[in-house]
């Protein structure tokens, strides 16, 4: 299972859909240089959780071999969806250097409440580059917290995204404590999760 897909839509809604655009920096250069620390990406799914995240050990690894891995996992992830055990794949953010991943094993932790989780195993490093943020399908992603559409960019608290795009029309509350979208009249929606902006819908 990958993260990408399920955990990240929203943001990965933004870039396609920005009015005809996709904010590209010159090159993966100056991209890396708008990243000042580690951003961990929140994985924005209500009543899944990652334990072991702080403390998994860290290995790092090839694109090739984090690939090969990657298949195997979604693989696995296929033919046995959400059995007791089944890994999972998920991004877990990037720095200026590198791209991190997590492997997670599947584990409902109270089946009548519904809470599973993702026991993280290890923390995979991948050396960032283009190639890789294209092969792993998350440029989009780092894009959206490094570079922005329509000046909101992904950690920005809600008071900084009504200095760029005023007031919203709507507020509409999410599952999640802390999650919220606000709805503006041209059809822009962006999403606050723990109280920043996770995401971004431009129509």
């Amino acid at each position: 299972m990958k993260a990408t897909p399920i955990h990240l839509i929203v943001a990965l809604l933004l870039t396609g859909c920005a009015r005809g655009t996709t904010p590209t920096p010159s090159s993966s250069a100056d991209a890396a240089q708008q990243t000042t620390g580690p951003q961990i990406v929140p994985q924005l799914v209500v009543g899944l959780a990652f334990p072991g995240i702080d403390t998994a050990p860290q290995e790092e690894m090839s694109l090739a071999a984090a690939l090969d891995l990657r298949e195997e996992i979604e693989d696995e992830a296929r033919s046995h969806p959400r059995d007791e055990g089944t890994r999972g794949w998920f991004f877990h953010g990037f720095d200026d250097r590198t791209l991190y991943f997590f492997v997670g094993r599947f584990h409902v932790r109270c089946e009548i409440l519904g809470c599973q989780d993702y026991v993280v195993e290890r923390i995979i490093e991948v050396r960032r580059s283009a190639d890789a943020m294209r092969k792993f399908g998350v440029e989009n992603v780092v894009l959206f917290y490094e570079v922005g559409v329509h000046g909101v960019r992904g950690g920005m608290t809600p008071e900084e995204v009504k200095q760029v795009l005023g007031p919203p029309s709507s507020t509409v509350a999410e599952q999640y404590v802390g999650s919220f979208r606000w709805l503006y009249d041209d059809g822009t929606a962006v999403l606050f999760w723990n109280n920043v902006a996770a995401g971004i819908e431009v129509r």
